[in-house]
């Protein structure tokens, strides 16, 4: 996975699941502004403030994500 995926895969991520604006422009911030997106650490938070369950086809893509950025 590129670099720039990865920060496109965590902003639609942050965007779908997260309701609080507050939370999704710190979590979209953080992605933004990293030369390499702590990923572990968004996808913590995303499991922590975000508002719903996560679909299948999302739970792949996090998997793959943490797969390939460890």
């Amino acid at each position: 996975m590129e670099h720039y995926e990865v920060k496109e895969n965590l902003i639609y991520l942050i965007e779908k699941y997260v309701n609080n604006e507050i939370n999704k422009k710190e979590l979209t911030n953080i992605v933004n502004t990293s030369e390499w997106p702590p990923v572990r650490h968004i996808l913590h938070k995303l499991n922590s403030v975000g508002s719903k369950e996560v679909e299948d086809v999302d739970a792949e893509l996090i998997q793959q994500l943490v797969y390939y950025c460890g």
